[in-house]
C-alpha cells in the first residue's frame, strides 16, 4: 500500500510504501537461489507484468534497477520507489521536474533519452531500456558497459553513445535469441526498441517456449530448430518419415542404376553372343562350301546340291551361285505348283506329264506352258505315253486305268 503526502511548504510529493521483510534485490535473489537462466527470465516476466500494469494506468517508473525490485521470501517481486515516476499527461509533475532541473533516475540503468537535454523526453520505452539493463545483469552477471574510472560528467555520454558489450562475447553459452532480445531492448534509438514492456515480455515468453522471437526474424534453419524444440515428437516422427523417404528414394535410384547396369551387361552379352553365333554360322557355311567342292570333285552331284541347299541364305554369295551352277545340269527350271511325285517324258521329248500329289495330272510343253490339267478320281501310281505320244496312260491305286488324250 502506498500513501501519498504533499508538502504545502515545498510543493514536493512524498510517499510511504509497505515494508517487505526478508526481501532481496532481484539480482541478489537470483544469485543466492542459484536460479537457472530460464528461472531468471521467468522472474523477470513477473516484474514486467507489474511495470506494464503501471504503464496501463499512465505511470512511468523512470528508476527501475535491481535495488528497486525486491523479491519476497516467497519469491514474489515487489516494484518499489516510485519517487521519480512520471504520470503521463500530468502537467503538475512535469512542471515540478522542470523547476528542479535535476537528473531523474540512476545513471547505470537510465535510458539514453534520460541522459539527454530534455527530461520530458521519456515514455514507456524508457522503462523498457531499464528492464533490458536488468535482464543483461541477470544473464551476464554485470552491466552492459562499465562506469569505472569515468568522470561523472562523462557518464551520460557513455549511456547515450557507447554500445553494450555483446553478451555472448562474455558468456558464449548465452543463446543467440537472448542476445537479440537484449540488443533490441537496449537500442539507443527508442524507435528501434520494443514499443511496450508487454511486447518485451512477449518476446521473452517466445524464447522460453522455443518459438521464433520478434527481436530479429530468424532464419529458416532457426525456425526449423525452434519448431523441433516445441514439437519434439512430431519432429522426430517427421525425421523418421523423411529418412524412410530418403532411404526409399535411395533404394529406388540404386535399383534403377543397378537395373540399367544389368541391362547394359545383358546387352553386351547379347551382342557378344550374337557375334559368336555369327562367327560360328560363318564358319559352318565356309565348311559346307568346302564339303560341296569335295562332293563335286567326287562327282557326287546329289550330295553337293543337298549341302548347297542346306546353307543359310544370309551368307550365300558369289561362291554359292558359282557352285550352284556347277551342280545344276538342267536345261531349264520352272515352278510346277504342287509337289510332283511322278514325271514322264513324251517319246518326241516335246512334253512331259506330271502327277501332282497323286490325284492331279498335268501336261507341260517345252515352252513351260501347262497344256492340260486333269483331276483324277483315284491316286495315280504310274504314268506312260503311247509310242506316238498321242495318248497318256495312267494306272491308279484302285487297279483302274485312265487314258488321256494329249
Amino acid at each position: 500500500m502506498t500513501l501519498d503526502i504533499k508538502c504545502k511548504a515545498t510543493h514536493y510529493f512524498r510517499f510511504a510504501m509497505e515494508y517487505v521483510p526478508g526481501s532481496r534485490s532481484i539480482t541478489d535473489y537470483a544469485e543466492d537461489e542459484l536460479l537457472s537462466r530460464e528461472g531468471r527470465l521467468e522472474l523477470l516476466l513477473l516484474v514486467c507484468n507489474a511495470v506494464q500494469y503501471g504503464h496501463g494506468r499512465g505511470v512511468i517508473h523512470r528508476d527501475l534497477k535491481p535495488s528497486n525490485i525486491l523479491i519476497t521470501a516467497a519469491g514474489r517481486p515487489k516494484v518499489i520507489d516510485f519517487g521519480v515516476a512520471l504520470m503521463s499527461g500530468s502537467d503538475e509533475i512535469e512542471k515540478t521536474i522542470t523547476l528542479t532541473g535535476r537528473f531523474v533516475g540512476t545513471l547505470q540503468w537510465s535510458s539514453p533519452e534520460q541522459c539527454g537535454d530534455d527530461p520530458h523526453d521519456v515514455d514507456v520505452r524508457t522503462d523498457v531500456y531499464s528492464l533490458g539493463v536488468i535482464m543483461y545483469q541477470l544473464m551476464v552477471g554485470e552491466l552492459p558497459y562499465s562506469m569505472k574510472g569515468i568522470p561523472l560528467y562523462r557518464a551520460p555520454i557513455v549511456v547515450r553513445e557507447t554500445k553494450p558489450i555483446p553478451p555472448r562475447s562474455t558468456d558464449p553459452t548465452i543463446p543467440v535469441d537472448v542476445e537479440q532480445i537484449l540488443a533490441k531492448a537496449l537500442s539507443k534509438e527508442r524507435e528501434s526498441r520494443y514499443e511496450s514492456v508487454a511486447e518485451f515480455a512477449m518476446d521473452i515468453r517466445r524464447f522460453l517456449s522455443n518459438e521464433p522471437i520478434h527481436a530479429k526474424p530468424p532464419s529458416k534453419f532457426r525456425r526449423l530448430k525452434l519448431y523441433a524444440r516445441r514439437n519434439q515428437l512430431k519432429f522426430k516422427a517427421g525425421i523418421v518419415v523423411f529418412l524412410a523417404l530418403i532411404l526409399g528414394v535411395t533404394g529406388l535410384v540404386w535399383g534403377l542404376v543397378e537395373s540399367e547396369k544389368r541391362s547394359k551387361e545383358l546387352q553386351k552379352l547379347y551382342v557378344t553372343a550374337k557375334s559368336d553365333r555369327q562367327i560360328a554360322e560363318r564358319r559352318a557355311y565356309t565348311s559346307t562350301i568346302g564339303t560341296v567342292q569335295a562332293a563335286i570333285a567326287n562327282n557326287s552331284w546329289l550330295m553337293a546340291r543337298h549341302h548347297l541347299e542346306s546353307t543359310d541364305r544370309g551368307y550365300r554369295g558369289w561362291e554359292w551361285n558359282y557352285l550352284r551352277g556347277m551342280v545344276d545340269h538342267s536345261v531349264g527350271v520352272w515352278p510346277v505348283g504342287d509337289r510332283p511325285n511322278i514325271l514322264v517324258t513324251s517319246p518326241n521329248g516335246e512334253s512331259v506329264a506330271v502327277a501332282f500329289e497323286g490325284v492331279r495330272v498335268g501336261i507341260i510343253d517345252e515352252k513351260r506352258e501347262v497344256l492340260r490339267t486333269i483331276q483324277m478320281p483315284e491316286r495315280v501310281n504310274t504314268l506312260a505315253f503311247t509310242g506316238d505320244g498321242s495318248l497318256l496312260v495312267a494306272g491308279m491305286s484302285d487297279g483302274g486305268i485312265a487314258i488321256i488324250d494329249t
